[in-house]
């Protein structure tokens, strides 16, 4: 199972914090560690969360890194030995990931139902780990994607994840670690789960995800498991 830490925008716009993160993951043993890449004018906002996310604007803002800042984090994953990629909201964003040297783009289940962004996406030769979530019937035509179980709430609960057998990857939004531990008994392909430093951090993301040290037990266990 590949393990992808989903550092997101837990990094609260801090550069360092985002090394961190890095480095947190590499020890919790993750495989990948991946982040969320946007602007302000780029955002797919679907009508379902346009209330949610005009709440959400000012942390956003404050959360963004720049492209430079992205390939800075790159080469400092590089020399840590582990993979990086991110979310992109556009393919501009995504063609500057893969030139980057990304293993996958991830794409969430908000960027599922921008039609034009997908249909333009799945046309580069790059795998594509696909959350379902808001887009749980939608099916693109690309030879290489993964669709991964996924609840589009937070925190989600063990129970959102009741069709877990009938996937080859899961994202993970509850605060527990049953779930990955059940879908590498599952021998499921890909698992992504938030991580950040310190849950007690204000933001949206920092609740519900894992502190490294429970991140580590996860893996473990996971690779236990295996």
């Amino acid at each position: 199972m590949i393990v992808i830490a989903e550092a997101g925008i837990c990094h609260n716009g801090n550069l360092d914090t985002a090394f961190s993160l890095c480095d947190a993951a590499k020890r919790a043993g993750a495989d990948v560690v991946k982040f969320q890449m946007y602007t302000m004018d780029n955002l797919f906002i679907p009508p379902v969360l346009t209330k949610k996310y005009r709440e959400l604007m000012p942390v956003l803002e404050q959360c963004m890194l720049s492209k430079q800042q992205f390939a800075l984090i790159k080469k400092h994953c590089d020399r840590i030995d582990i993979h990086f990629t991110a979310t992109p909201e556009d393919i501009d964003g995504a063609d500057f990931l893969i030139d980057l040297g990304v293993p996958f783009i991830k794409v969430g289940s908000r960027q599922v139902l921008n039609e034009a962004y997908m249909n333009e996406l799945t046309k580069r030769d790059i795998l594509l780990v696909i959350s379902n979530g808001l887009g749980e019937d939608v099916k693109y035509s690309h030879d290489r994607c993964v669709y991964l179980l996924c609840a589009s709430h937070y925190p989600a609960v063990p129970k959102d994840y009741e069709s877990l057998e009938l996937y080859n990857g899961v994202s993970d939004h509850t605060t527990g670690i049953a779930i990955g531990i059940i879908a590498a008994w599952c021998r499921h392909q890909y698992l992504e789960k938030h991580l950040t430093l310190d849950r007690h951090q204000e933001g949206p993301d920092h609740f519900f995800s894992l502190e490294p040290d429970m991140f580590k037990i996860m893996t473990d266990a996971i690779r236990e498991v295996e």
